[in-house]
């Protein structure tokens, strides 16, 4: 029996690659509780490409239990505290019908959003209360109330910005891996639309805009005055190479008369972590 302490997101890309690694080592995972990851040594591994993750909603029934018995060679369930979601690792087949877990994509996807979420609202909560530390700190200091060294004074700083580096990281990385199951399958979020800019260039004629329909919702902004140049507004999930493809393939045009300019693109609020 081995033990070995990761952070890692539950059921994400990097958790999956680290526990497949260990597994194409021979230490298959046997329990996961908090940070730590349980692994016992097996004669013969197997192999990484057999191993997958699955969410539930719930916690498997009895029933479940014993399907997976019975189609896996080996796997084990985590309930992840605080959520409504279990996470199951699955070890190769038994058989090549293997069990469908239908509720998988949406369940991960409800898991991750709430993450986010919850990433952001601790990030906000840690921002306050680093800043009310360090102001009682500084005026503290400076009515020379208690003597402090500089650098005692800037450490509620300094954690505040390892905390929102942290943050940052942590929410690309779960935002990236929603967007990918987004695309996958099919499911997006209503709530929140990427709005980006279209720029066409070069045109004989204004680009019916109807035909494009299906990328998402379109608005007129201008055009220039020689008529040859037009600006619109798209709320699209779907990806800018996918977006200028399409047009490119639709409209027969080149791809320097076409310019696809998101908001992060205009200016990077959302990468500083505020939204």
């Amino acid at each position: 029996m081995m033990k070995k302490i990761r952070f890692f997101i539950p059921g994400s890309w990097k958790e999956r690659k680290y526990v497949a690694k260990m597994n194409a080592k021979g230490w298959m995972l046997t329990g996961v509780k908090g940070l730590r990851y349980y692994f016992q040594s097996q004669d013969t591994s197997t192999s990484a490409d057999n191993l997958s993750i699955d969410f539930l909603s719930t916690s498997l029934t009895l029933e479940e239990n014993k399907a997976l018995s019975h189609e896996y060679k080996h796997f084990v369930v985590r309930k992840i505290p605080f959520y409504q979601a279990t996470v199951i690792y699955l070890y190769g087949t038994h058989s090549p019908n293997t069990i469908e877990l239908s509720e998988h994509t949406k369940t991960e996807l409800d898991f991750l959003k709430q993450f986010a979420s919850d990433v952001l609202n601790f990030k906000n909560i840690m921002i306050i209360t680093f800043m009310l530390v360090w102001t009682l700190l500084l005026t503290l200091s400076e009515t020379q109330k208690i003597s402090l060294p500089f650098f005692i004074v800037q450490l509620p700083l300094i954690a505040l910005f390892i905390i929102w580096i942290l943050s940052i990281i942590t929410r690309y990385q779960t935002k990236k891996k929603i967007t990918f199951l987004e695309k996958q399958s099919g499911v997006f979020n209503e709530d929140w639309v990427p709005t980006r800019t279209i720029i066409l260039r070069n045109l004989s004629q204004q680009p019916n805009i109807d035909a494009f329909s299906f990328l998402g919702k379109w608005r007129v902004i201008t055009a220039n005055k020689k008529g040859n140049t037009f600006y619109y507004q798209l709320q699209s999930h779907y990806s800018e190479d996918d977006i200028k493809a399409t047009i490119m393939e639709e409209l027969g045009v080149k791809e320097h008369q076409i310019t696809v300019v998101s908001q992060f693109g205009l200016f990077p609020i959302g990468w500083f972590g505020f939204s």
